[in-house]
C-alpha cells in the first residue's frame, strides 16, 4: 500500500525524511537549549519539534544550504546575547535570509496548522530563490537580557543566580506584534536576534498596507527593516528585555522557563 504523505515543497512520495522546524545543527549548537514553549498549556518541554514530509532530495540539495546559512549567522552572531545599547552591524545575504526564516515558518505551519496556505505558494521561492516575494517586508529586532528580581532570583537555577539576568535564549518561531492591523507578524528568534516578517492578510488594499507598515515603523523602539538592496544594518540593543516580549504576548511564560530550568 503506498504512502499518502507527499514532500511539502516538490510533492514526491519517495524518501520522506524527518526535517526539524528549527534546523537540527542550531539545535547542536544548543545543546541546553532544546526547548518548546507551547502557549496554550503555557508549557516548556525539553524537545525540538520535526516533521516527516520533506524528500532526501529537496531536503539534502536545496534546504540543506539554508540550514547552513542559518548556523553560520548563529556562529557568528546569534550566539552571543545583546545588551541594551550595544551597537551591532548586522551583515546578511537578503535572499537566504528571507528563504531560511519562510522555510522555518513554513515548517512550523505543518506542524501547528497555522498560515500554511500562504506560506505554501512560497515553496519554489524557499527552496530555490525564484520570484522573490516583494510584498513581505523583513525586520530584526535585538531582545535584551531581564534582570531578575529578588523573589525570582531565589527560584531561578543557579546559572542565572550567578549573572542575575533572564537572557533571551529562545529559538523558536512566535508573535511578536500582534497588534498591527490587517499585518501578520510572524516571528523567528534566535537568542538576541528576533526576525520579524510583515506578511499582508487577505485583501488589504495597497494603502492599508502602507499605513499598517507605517504604523509599526512608527513605534517607541521599533524594529529595523533588512533592506533586499543591502548586505548590512546598523542597530542596537532594543530596551525590549525578553521579560517585555513575555508580556506583550499576553504569556507566563518567564514563569514557565524558571520552573522548566529549576527541575532539569
Amino acid at each position: 500500500m503506498s504512502s499518502t504523505r507527499e514532500c511539502a515543497y516538490c510533492g514526491s512520495k519517495e524518501n520522506l525524511t524527518k526535517e526539524h522546524v528549527i534546523p537540527d545543527c542550531i539545535n547542536k549548537r544548543n545543546p541546553d537549549q532544546e526547548i518548546s514553549y507551547f502557549s496554550r498549556k503555557n508549557k516548556i518541554f525539553g524537545s525540538d519539534l520535526t516533521i516527516k514530509d520533506v524528500c532526501e532530495k529537496c531536503n539534502n540539495d536545496y534546504l540543506s544550504t539554508l540550514d547552513q546559512y542559518i548556523c553560520d549567522l548563529h556562529d557568528k552572531y546569534f550566539s552571543s546575547y545583546v545588551e541594551t545599547d550595544e551597537q551591532i552591524i548586522f551583515k546578511y545575504d537578503y535572499d537566504l535570509l528571507l528563504r531560511s526564516l519562510l522555510k522555518i515558518l513554513y515548517n512550523s505551519s505543518r506542524v501547528n496548522k497555522t498560515r500554511f496556505k500562504s506560506l505554501q505558494k512560497l515553496k519554489k521561492y524557499i527552496l530555490h530563490g525564484e520570484n522573490r516575494p516583494t510584498h513581505i517586508k523583513l525586520y530584526l529586532k535585538l531582545i535584551t537580557p531581564y534582570k531578575l528580581k529578588f523573589g525570582e532570583l531565589i527560584k531561578a537555577p543557579p546559572e542565572f543566580k550567578k549573572t542575575g539576568k533572564l537572557p533571551p535564549e529562545f529559538t523558536r518561531v512566535t508573535t511578536l506584534s500582534a497588534d498591527i492591523e490587517k499585518i501578520d507578524m510572524p516571528t523567528v528568534a534566535f537568542n538576541s536576534y528576533y526576525f520579524m516578517l510583515a506578511i499582508p492578510q487577505k485583501n488589504i488594499t495597497a494603502q492599508e498596507q502602507k499605513e499598517a507598515i507605517s504604523n509599526l515603523e512608527n513605534l517607541t523602539d521599533s524594529p529595523k527593516q533588512l533592506l533586499s538592496k543591502s548586505d548590512s544594518l546598523k542597530t542596537k540593543g532594543s530596551s525590549w528585555d525578553i521579560a517585555k516580549v513575555f508580556k506583550a504576548q499576553g504569556l507566563n511564560s518567564m514563569k514557565a522557563l524558571l520552573e522548566y530550568n529549576a527541575r532539569n
